[in-house]
């Protein structure tokens, strides 16, 4: 095996082993604190990479550049969000609960550690990154938003018993929002603006789509 084969193997095994266990957590178990950890400790002790390589970097001169997509990515998000319940309660005559959260501040903490804070470092700081690098970066962001689709599907299906429609639809929304949350990471190099707007959405999706159409 020559040294191209023996690095594209090597790269093929740093996404694979991750993701395998991040799917089988999401039908087993919630163990999702992991995935903060898991893609850092490959970066460091396995690759030799700084975390920066993850998306966790700051700088002040791009202050304006990550609000722009911070905004922009909220928006695209509302979009999905709103399309989406407009459809299931008028096409699909569904009920929707909007409410939001019964305590904000223990939701935040949630999503921090179990929810947007791991599935932004796994899926765009680490395997969208890591694809791209070996693939190309059109690959790795359409690549990383269908496994983040497939595994909010496998997910709802598996662990929470949805319906195999509502399942998909479930997994067709997240698919297009890992689209999203791509575009936002590869426009700023950033973490930060996918992980705010999608915590903002999370948070407050509901609770604006109900006062925007009046629910």
């Amino acid at each position: 095996m020559n040294a191209l084969d023996t690095t594209t193997r090597r790269k093929a095994i740093y996404a694979a082993i991750p993701l395998v266990i991040f799917i089988l957590s999401r039908i087993r178990y919630s163990g999702l604190f992991l995935f903060l950890l898991t893609p850092i400790i490959i970066a460091l002790l396995i690759e030799k990479k700084s975390i920066t390589t993850l998306g966790f970097r700051f700088e002040r001169d791009k202050i304006a550049s990550y609000l722009f997509y911070t905004f922009m990515g909220f928006l695209l998000l509302m979009l999905v969000l709103i399309v989406d319940i407009y459809l299931r309660r008028e096409i699909g005559n569904e009920v929707v609960d909007l409410s939001g959260p019964t305590s904000y501040s223990r939701e935040f903490v949630d999503q921090i550690l179990f929810v947007a804070g791991p599935e932004e470092v796994f899926y765009r700081g680490y395997l969208m990154t890591r694809v791209g690098d070996w693939l190309g970066q059109v690959t790795g962001l359409f690549s990383s938003s269908f496994l983040f689709g497939l595994e909010h599907f496998l997910s709802r299906f598996f662990k929470y018993g949805f319906t195999l429609s509502e399942a998909l639809r479930v997994g067709l929304n997240a698919m297009i929002s890992g689209l999203i949350f791509g575009w936002q990471f590869q426009k700023t190099k950033s973490i930060f603006p996918s992980l705010i707007s999608h915590i903002t959405q999370n948070l407050f999706g509901y609770g604006i789509v109900a006062f925007i159409l009046g629910a």
